[in-house]
């Protein structure tokens, strides 16, 4: 969901508006600390303009990628970058 995000050029701050969910929230889901009820994740797919794909796995948190990892971290840099702009 964060490639997915990051790839529309989407910030968490955006899609906390359009999901009309408390501030920080998605970044919450994105790092594992909260879980999304199966409504805010149906709306954060179609947010997203993506599907749900349901798994199993053994409920350990998520791993992030260094690429992940990256983006993310890029994409916070370009955020702050702009804000001190304005």
């Amino acid at each position: 969901m964060i490639a997915r995000r990051l790839e529309l050029g989407i910030t968490q701050d955006e899609l906390n508006h359009t999901l009309g969910v408390a501030d920080r929230l998605v970044s919450k889901w994105e790092c594992g600390t909260r879980t999304p009820t199966s409504f805010h994740l149906y709306c954060w797919a179609d947010a997203l303009e993506s599907k749900i794909a349901i798994i199993a796995n053994d409920n350990s948190p998520p791993t992030v990628s260094v690429e992940m990892e990256k983006a993310v971290n890029d994409n916070i840099l370009f955020n702050v970058h702009h804000i001190k702009e304005k």
